[in-house]
């Protein structure tokens, strides 16, 4: 996936194991981005992951930057 940061990676996750069903969603929205399955309840915690889709910015240093949780809080004035 193309985007206009240099250096940046798109990687997805999600709790589906189906192969064919990942191999849909590809299929239907032409996602071209490594997509990890089987993603545990630990990960899910880890990340502060509470529903789909969900985004998290991590830095080359492994912290979290930021999440779409942040960018909702600003759109909603909090």
């Amino acid at each position: 996936m193309r985007t206009k940061y240099s250096g940046l990676e798109i990687i997805g996750a999600t709790e589906v194991d189906s192969l064919e069903a990942i191999q849909g969603f590809r299929t239907k929205t032409g996602a071209d981005y490594p997509i990890l399955h089987g993603l545990t309840a630990e990960a899910k915690q880890a990340y502060g992951v509470k529903s789909y889709p969900f985004f998290v910015v991590i830095g080359k240093d492994g912290t979290i930057v930021g999440s779409d949780d942040a960018a909702i809080a600003k759109a909603a004035g909090g």
